[in-house]
């Protein structure tokens, strides 16, 4: 168990990275659009090919590579705006905005804050594992949720909790491929369920993170 702990949390410290450099390397949006169709394409192909016992790949690379909470939350931003233009666009497009301002601290608090970014994806990915090992797709749903409702309560931090907690803790915890992957498991055994699954998720994590945001402004 140890071991694939720690395969889990290399995964998913790898996918967290890679996510953060898509939306640093050009509009913030079509980098994670770009993530999380990777993901969800990775994640497909693994679970129907020798891979799909391969936990390291689908829950720690795919599960932190994709971000769930971050769709919900820049929703919740247009919807808390009366922006429902865009807050439609924003689900059509997969689309996200988490305006994460580059951080660059100096002596030990660049130590202290790369090893909280290590030390907070990799906890989001196992407590992700865990959720989903025990309580199936409702653990999936439970983390989404809570995830946009925590990522909701950012709204007014600093751009170094923005990075750390959000784009790190939550990025990691919450996840997009996981939730097509369920969609898709639902959706060969009962449509109207899939698509009550999804609805779900998506309604209630806007909801959780339009939540979050009104807490704190």
């Amino acid at each position: 168990t140890s071991s694939l702990v720690l395969k889990i949390s290399l995964g998913a410290i790898i996918a967290s990275l890679l996510r953060w450099a898509f939306q640093s390397a050009s509009d913030p949006a079509l980098g994670l659009l770009i993530a999380n169709t990777i993901g969800c394409f990775i994640i497909g192909w693994a679970t129907k090919s020798q891979w799909s016992s391969q936990s390291w790949l689908t829950v720690g690379f795919c599960g932190a590579l994709t971000s769930f909470s971050a769709l919900c939350f820049h929703v919740a931003t247009s919807v808390n705006q009366a922006n429902y233009l865009a807050a439609l666009k924003d689900i059509y497009n997969n689309y996200f905005l988490l305006n994460c301002i580059s951080v660059k601290p100096t002596g030990p608090m660049a130590y202290f804050l790369i090893a909280s970014f290590i030390a907070l994806v990799s906890a989001g990915a196992i407590l992700r594992w865990y959720a989903t090992k025990y309580f199936g797709l409702v653990g999936t749903l439970l983390i989404n949720l809570l995830g946009a409702f925590a990522l909701g309560l950012l709204t007014n931090t600093g751009a170094t909790a923005a990075v750390v907690l959000g784009t790190g803790a939550l990025g990691s915890l919450t996840t997009i491929s996981g939730l097509a992957l369920h969609f898709d498991q639902l959706l060969r055994n009962d449509k109207k369920l899939a698509i009550g699954y999804l609805v779900l998720s998506l309604s209630g994590g806007i909801a959780a993170a339009l939540l979050g945001i009104k807490l704190v402004t």
